[in-house]
């Protein structure tokens, strides 16, 4: 990181105009899901949701499984930012089946106890800039 220099020119822009060529990169960057994709998820929601509460009272309480935890490990993209606790997905992708077993494990007390921890409810985004 000491090689790294600060610079005041960015593709050709400089001053004030760095800010406008940054709010237009991460424009291009940052997509939200597709306009009816929170719509969506809502629905898939509620019908799981609804097939639990019409069924008799001894339904056994969904729980994550291994392949569900593999297929969302497989599924986190590399070389993205860290979140708040500096765990990286390169990490959780190359870790193994024993942190996949435990992830399960501890998402499965999420479900039964009905409790999820404050630091699992927040997110960040972190802009980062490839040059």
């Amino acid at each position: 990181m000491n090689s790294v220099k600060p610079t005041g020119v960015i593709n050709g822009k400089m001053g004030d105009n760095i800010r406008k060529e940054f709010t237009e990169y991460y424009k291009a960057v940052y997509q939200p899901n597709t306009p009816g994709a929170d719509n969506w998820y809502k629905v898939e929601l509620d019908e799981l949701l609804d097939s639990y509460t019409r069924s008799d009272t001894n339904t056994v309480t969904p729980s994550v499984n291994i392949q569900i935890m593999q297929s969302c490990i497989n599924s986190l993209k590399p070389r993205k930012a860290a979140g708040h606790d500096g765990v990286l997905n390169e990490l959780i992708i190359h870790s193994g089946n024993s942190l996949a077993v435990h992830i399960c494990l501890l998402f499965n007390s999420f479900i039964r106890h009905a409790f999820v921890p404050t630091a699992f409810q927040k997110g960040i985004i972190k802009p980062v800039l490839w040059l």
